[in-house]
Parts: C-alpha cells; sequence; structure tokens
C-alpha cells in the first residue's frame, strides 16, 4: 500500500492461477471480458483462462503450419482480435475474438532493408516480447546477432515500424537501443556467451500511440507520440535512484554452474560494478509509469509509480517473486516465479481512495 496526501493505494491479491498447462511464460494480455492470455515458450501454444481464472482452451500448437508457432515471441489483444508473433517463424499470427480454432490471416515479417532480423527482448523470469502494437500498425525489434566481430562492442536492437501489409512504413528504424549484456568468453578464433543476471538491456512499452523506451541501466524512459507528421521524442522521464552493488550473492547461482575456473575469472573480470536501476516497467490504462526497481533486498522489489511526466505517485515492496505485465481496470496481472522456477499467474485487486 502507499498513500499521498488524501490519496491511497491498497493492492489484494485476488487470483492465482495454478495450471499443469502452463510452462514457461513469454507473456500475457487481457481482453475486454477480462479473459487472461497466456502465450507459453515452453510449449508453443497460448492458454486461456476466465477472468475468474478457470481454464478454457489452449490455442494453437507446436509445428509451422496455419495456427501452429515454433517460437511464441508476442501475444497483443486489440478489440479482442488476438495477434500472436512466431520469432522463429517470421510472421504474426491473426485470430478473430472467440475464433481461434483458425486463424484470420498471417502477416509475414521482411527482413530488414539493412539484413537485420526480427528478434525478441525480455529477462530471464520476466517474460520476453518482440511484438507491439503501435496504433494500427506494428513495432518489431531487430538485431544482426552476435559475431566474432562484436567482441568488445557495443550490440544495438533497432526497432521498425511494420505495416498491417507486412511492410516497413519507413525503411529506418524508429528508435535504437543497446541490447542486453552477455559476458563473452573468447579463446583465439571461438568464442561462447554465457547470460549476464546483472547485465543490463532494451526495456520498451507501447500503449496506444505512445512510446515509451530506454535502458534499463538508468531510470530514464524516453517517450514518444507516434503521428504521421511527428516520431520525435517528445520528452524524456528521469528519476534519480541508488545504485546497487553487484555482491557474491547475487552471482552465486551463476558460479554454482559447472564452469571451469578459466570462464569463472573471466566472468568475473566482465560483472559489472552495479545492478540495473530497474527490472521492467509498463505503463496502465491511466498513463501512470509502473517501474519495478531493484533494491539491495534481494527478496523485495520497490514499484515506483510515477506521472506520464515522471512525478512520483508512489511507492511500495512487493516479493521479487511477482512482476507485474499488465495493469488495466482495477487489476494488477503478473508472472510468480516459485523458488522451484514453476511460473504461475497473479492477479491483485487495486484500491484507490
Amino acid at each position: 500500500m502507499y498513500s499521498q496526501g488524501d490519496k491511497s493505494i491498497s493492492l489484494y491479491k485476488d487470483l492465482l492461477i495454478e495450471s499443469e498447462y502452463i510452462g514457461l511464460v513469454q507473456g500475457i494480455a487481457v481482453d475486454s471480458k477480462g479473459r487472461i492470455y497466456v502465450g507459453d515458450l515452453l510449449n508453443q501454444n497460448i492458454h486461456v483462462f476466465t477472468k475468474s481464472g478457470e481454464y478454457l482452451k489452449s490455442i494453437g500448437k507446436k509445428g509451422e503450419g496455419p495456427g501452429e508457432f515454433k517460437i511464441i515471441g508476442g501475444l497483443q489483444i486489440y478489440d479482442d482480435t488476438l495477434f500472436v508473433y512466431d520469432w522463429m517463424l517470421y510472421r504474426i499470427t491473426v485470430f478473430s475474438p472467440d475464433k481461434f480454432d483458425k486463424p484470420e490471416y498471417t502477416i509475414k515479417i521482411p527482413v530488414s532493408p539493412k539484413g537485420e532480423r526480427p528478434t525478441m527482448i525480455g529477462f530471464e523470469n520476466l517474460g520476453f516480447t518482440g511484438l507491439w502494437l503501435l496504433g494500427s500498425d506494428f513495432l518489431i525489434p531487430y538485431s544482426r546477432g552476435f559475431s566474432a566481430s562484436d567482441l568488445g562492442k557495443p550490440v544495438y536492437v533497432n526497432f521498425y515500424r511494420i505495416g498491417r501489409n507486412g511492410q516497413f512504413i519507413v525503411n529506418e528504424p524508429l528508435f535504437s537501443i543497446e541490447d542486453k549484456r552477455w559476458f563473452v568468453i573468447s579463446g583465439g578464433e571461438k568464442f561462447m556467451v554465457l547470460m549476464n543476471p546483472v547485465g543490463s538491456g532494451p526495456v520498451v512499452y507501447v500503449k496506444g500511440k505512445r512510446v515509451y523506451y530506454g535502458s534499463n541501466e538508468n531510470l530514464d524512459i524516453k517517450f514518444i507520440s507516434i503521428d504521421a507528421e511527428n516520431t520525435k521524442v517528445a520528452y524524456t522521464i528521469k528519476y534519480p535512484t541508488k545504485r546497487i552493488s553487484v555482491t557474491e550473492e547475487m552471482l552465486k547461482n551463476l558460479l554454482s554452474q559447472k564452469l571451469d575456473m578459466g570462464v569463472i575469472r573471466e566472468v568475473r573480470r566482465q560483472i559489472p560494478k552495479y545492478m540495473p536501476a530497474f527490472r521492467d516497467f509498463l505503463v496502465d490504462d491511466r498513463n501512470r509509469i509502473w517501474v519495478a526497481l531493484n533494491g539491495e533486498n534481494l527478496d523485495k522489489t520497490i514499484w515506483l509509480i510515477l506521472s506520464d511526466k515522471g512525478e512520483k505517485i508512489g511507492e511500495f515492496h512487493l516479493h521479487s517473486s511477482v512482476i507485474f505485465k499488465v495493469v488495466k481496470n482495477g487489476y494488477a496481472y503478473g508472472i510468480l516465479t516459485d523458488k522451484e522456477g514453476l511460473q504461475k499467474i497473479v492477479r491483485y485487486k487495486i484500491v484507490e481512495k
């Protein structure tokens, strides 16, 4: 709970979906009836639950045919129409409202003019996505992958506007963000990359024609309002945060892997001094920005709520096993990852006075 002046907001957990159908959560979407759609990166389908959490059905399966998926890289809902992005097949499958047995149509996503291919962004246990609805268009991230020539250099993800016809609106990216930072272990002509659990990376949220983006290294989020005439940054939302030093406790899981001592020494050399400022962020249906700040207590996430101009509204603490992905109609929907790594869907009711 937080309060400010005569106003207060409280969150109460009112739903927990523990389903045998859920494998690894890619993302969450909610339709006008309150039904919850869960993208599953393990089973390559979308599970649908009622507003009360009852399982309805699963959409799609592994495969390359119509309505099938190789790697689900994003799901979005607009007017109860479901859009599902397949990262490996480079296509968007569109399902009409309540007609999930057969897709209405598919949109093939092209390679960029620079030879880049569609990709996804995200972090472990926080979900991954490569698709946002940008008005009547799509926003899709592209990258050229990582190669030996990139050793020691920053690599960027470029974000392009794609029309419903599958063509680029313009041939230049709308914006670019430095890609997730990995541990890069090189030896001669060969190299390997390892997930960096304390590395920063790109974060994006789209609401209507409003785009919020940046890196989670600092709480420095750029805002664009898209129209036919203007795609320039309108303003930047900045908020000071405490720098959290990386500790041995944060690295123990990584360093406990079966790595030889040479690799461990190189990993330690590349460890950043500080944690990213925040884990993730979202924008609710009142254009308030919810930011999951990193803190010194690894078991707690500090949720900071800002106005759309970056003014602090309030903050509250929540267990770090929960990360919110959608806030709308008085509810906050999130992914809960338990100690065994199993994932569930959780919903909190928001009460404001």
